[in-house]
């Protein structure tokens, strides 16, 4: 058994696996979505399951609401909700339900920004104005989230949720009038924030905005989804 310590593998090893199918023809990809499915699975199987902070203490079908670092948590659900429409595992994504209806009901803020103290996860309802909070890395993670569950399901509230963070959570750690951008998002300004951070996020922000054209439709065989309302065409 093997669970990498920061979730982003399984998610990537899920999008490569269409990639290739698309390039070199079907089911070419399927030993890389096999691999995804496989570290999935081994979340929370290798003792000691004392690791909280990366979610290696539960198997993903006992997981029940976030906990932990965000980042790693949006990681590793936005792969598990791709892994599971890919694979149509029943049980990965009744996890991923249930661990998005605590996030939505209880450990978001109103702009989709996820951690309430440095990057992690409190109890419910347990989100201050202030402090350390809402990583940009983090908010784009939940977006991915999002994004994959609505993917997994063609249900519009995980696009409305999706729409939030896009527009506040993520939006809100970049500039307007000079090329900057922000670590941490908190709600009250007051408490300063940090600018131009060396971090994931300078790469991570620009990354979800040229992702974004492929986001605003989907299809599936019941017709097209307009999941986003941005100028465009298609």
């Amino acid at each position: 058994a093997w669970e990498p310590d920061h979730e982003e593998m399984e998610q990537a090893l899920a999008r490569w696996s269409v990639l290739v199918d698309q390039v070199e023809g079907p089911g070419k990809g399927d030993k890389y979505l096999k691999l995804a499915h496989w570290l999935l699975l081994n979340r929370g199987v290798t003792p000691p399951h004392t690791d909280h902070y990366r979610q290696k203490d539960l198997r993903l079908v006992e997981q029940r609401e976030p906990y932990g670092h965000a980042v790693m948590f949006g990681y590793l659900y936005a792969g598990a909700a791709d892994v599971a429409r890919l694979t149509g595992d029943a049980p990965l994504a009744k996890a991923c339900n249930h661990v998005w209806n605590g996030l939505v009901n209880g450990k978001m803020y109103l702009t989709g920004a996820m951690g309430s103290d440095n990057e992690v996860f409190q109890t419910s309802y347990e989100l201050p104005n202030d402090a350390k909070l809402g990583e940009s890395c983090a908010n784009i993670a939940n977006l991915l989230f999002q994004e994959n569950m609505n993917l997994l399901t063609g249900e519009s509230k995980y696009a409305d949720v999706a729409e939030i963070d896009l527009y506040n959570g993520v939006l809100g750690g970049l500039a307007l009038d000079e090329p900057k951008w922000e670590y941490f998002n908190p709600l009250d300004q007051n408490y300063g924030r940090k600018n131009n951070s060396p971090d994931c996020c300078m790469g991570n922000l620009p990354r979800i905005l040229l992702r974004l054209p492929s986001w605003i439709y989907a299809k599936s065989p019941r017709g097209i989804y307009v999941n986003q309302f941005i100028g465009s065409t298609v």
